[in-house]
C-alpha cells in the first residue's frame, strides 16, 4: 500500500510528473489539468507558455538530471538557463515560440498567470518532494495493476483548495499513464478465471478478496491492514464500485475521519 499524506512526514512517495514515455501525451495531459482547475483564470497564451516549457524540458534528454515540474520557473525567468536549453532545439515550431518569447518586451508579464499558480504549487515543500522526484520511487501503475492499494490524502486545510484539486489530479494522471495495458494473454487468462472486463464489484468485495491473497505479510502488518480496511475503507468507500473509485471519493473519507477525530477530542 502507498500513501500520500502531507502531514504524514514518513509517507512521501516519490514521482516525476513530468516523466512519461511519450513527451507530448505528457504535455497534453498536465497542461489539461492546469487548465480545468484554473478555468476562470487561464488563456490561450498561458496555455502556450507551459506547453511549450514542458516540451522544452523533455527535449533536453542529455542534461546530468531529469527535468521536473520544478524547472520551469528557472526556465522562464533565467535567461542564461533559458539559452542553454533553447539553443539547437530540433523541433522548429519549439523553436520559434522562444524566438517569439526571447523577442518579449515584458516577458514577465507574459508569464504572471503562469507563474503565481505554479508558486503558489511549488512553495510547499510535501509538493516539490512529492511530484517533483528525479525519478518515480514507486510503480502507481504495476501496484495497482497487481493487486495494492494508494491512498492519496489531500486534506484543504493542509495543502489549500486549488493545491490540493492539483495535487489529487497530478498523481491520479500520473496513475493512468503509468499502468500497463493487459496484453493477450493477460485477457485470456482473466477470461479463463472467470473475470469479466464488465465487472461491477465494489470497493468492499474487492478488498474481501485481496486482503487474503497477501500470505507472505508479517502478523502485524496483516492486523493493521485489517483495522484500516474494517475501520475506514470498507465503512467509507465499500460501497462504491471500483471502477468508478475517484480521489474525490477517498478525500471525502479522509474529511470525515477528520471531523470524528475532531468531536472525539
Amino acid at each position: 500500500m502507498v500513501l500520500f499524506d502531507p502531514d504524514n512526514p514518513t509517507a512521501k512517495p516519490a514521482l516525476n510528473v513530468l516523466a512519461g514515455p511519450d513527451p507530448h501525451t505528457v504535455t497534453d495531459n498536465l497542461v489539461g489539468i492546469f487548465r480545468r482547475i484554473y478555468t476562470d483564470y487561464w488563456g490561450p497564451r498561458t496555455d502556450d507558455i507551459l506547453r511549450a516549457a514542458c516540451l522544452t524540458l523533455r527535449a533536453n534528454t542529455n542534461t546530468a538530471q531529469a527535468a521536473t515540474l520544478a524547472d520551469i520557473p528557472d526556465l522562464l525567468t533565467n535567461s542564461t538557463r533559458r539559452t542553454e536549453l533553447t539553443t539547437g532545439l530540433d523541433d522548429p515550431v519549439l523553436a520559434g515560440f522562444w524566438e517569439w518569447y526571447h523577442a518579449l518586451s515584458e516577458p514577465a508579464r507574459a508569464i504572471a498567470p503562469l507563474m503565481n499558480k505554479l508558486r503558489a504549487f511549488l512553495l510547499r515543500t510535501f509538493v516539490r518532494d512529492t511530484l517533483c522526484a528525479q525519478a518515480d520511487s514507486v510503480d502507481l501503475g504495476r501496484l495497482l495493476d497487481t493487486g495494492g492499494i494508494c491512498l492519496v490524502r489531500v486534506p484543504k486545510g493542509s495543502l489549500g483548495t486549488d493545491t490540493a484539486r492539483l495535487f489529487g489530479s497530478l498523481v491520479q494522471q500520473t496513475i493512468k499513464q503509468g499502468a500497463p495495458l493487459p496484453t493477450a494473454d493477460q485477457v485470456r487468462t482473466h477470461l479463463q478465471t472467470g473475470y469479466s472486463p464488465l465487472d461491477r464489484s465494489t470497493v468492499g468485495q474487492w478488498l474481501d478478496e485481496w486482503l487474503p491473497t497477501k500470505r507472505k505479510i508479517k502478523k502485524n502488518t496483516r492486523r493493521s491492514y485489517e483495522s484500516h480496511i474494517r475501520l475506514y475503507l470498507k465503512p467509507h468507500l465499500g460501497h462504491h464500485r471500483l471502477d468508478r473509485l475517484t480521489v474525490a471519493h477517498i478525500q471525502e473519507m479522509f474529511d470525515a475521519i477528520e471531523e470524528y477525530n475532531d468531536l472525539i477530542r
